[in-house]
Parts: structure tokens; C-alpha cells; sequence
């Protein structure tokens, strides 16, 4: 599907990203020390899919991983993969599998 949303995406990834696949790790590796558990950062739980999706819905996720004034994980900007990742994601679809 042809996404056309206008964003001023960098994203040169040409396959589909998945949260099993691709965006799981990410979130474990980066945000769940902080986001996880029974009483998560800020109360943002990033510990599953549906709490994910939501998040980045919401625009709250991308726009925090990619603020280098403010970024999310706070030890700084993740690599430029990882956000690219997470913003093909979105523009996927949020795909699961």
C-alpha cells in the first residue's frame, strides 16, 4: 500500500518491518529497563505490541527517539537504524507478525 503521509522520513529500508522481527528488540533493548514492569517511567508502558502501536500512534515515541535536545533512551539518540526502523514500522502499518 502507498503510504503518501508527507513526512520528511530519511527511512531507506525497502523491507517490511515487523514488531516480532524488528521493533521487539528494539524496545527491549533500548526502552524497557525504563518503560516496563508494573510501574513503568512516566507511566508509559512499552512492554508489548498494543502498548507500542499506541505510543507511536500518539506521535509521542518517534518524536522522543528522534529529540536529540530530550531523546528517549535519556543516555542518547539511539542509532539512526533503530529510529528508521521504528518509523517504517509506522508507516507500514504497524504489522505484528
Amino acid at each position: 500500500p502507498q503510504e503518501g503521509n508527507g513526512t520528511d522520513s530519511t527511512t531507506t529500508i525497502t523491507e517490511t518491518m515487523t514488531y516480532v522481527k524488528d521493533v521487539e528488540s528494539i524496545m527491549t533493548n533500548n526502552c524497557i529497563t525504563c518503560h516496563g514492569g508494573p510501574a513503568p517511567s512516566a507511566n508509559l508502558s512499552l512492554n508489548n505490541f498494543n502498548d507500542v502501536k499506541a505510543a507511536t500512534q500518539s506521535g509521542t515515541l518517534l518524536d522522543r527517539i528522534n529529540d536529540a535536545a530530550a531523546p528517549m533512551p535519556t543516555s542518547g539518540l539511539m542509532p539512526a537504524l533503530n529510529r528508521e526502523k521504528m518509523q517504517k514500522w509506522a508507516d507500514d502499518g504497524f504489522i505484528y507478525e
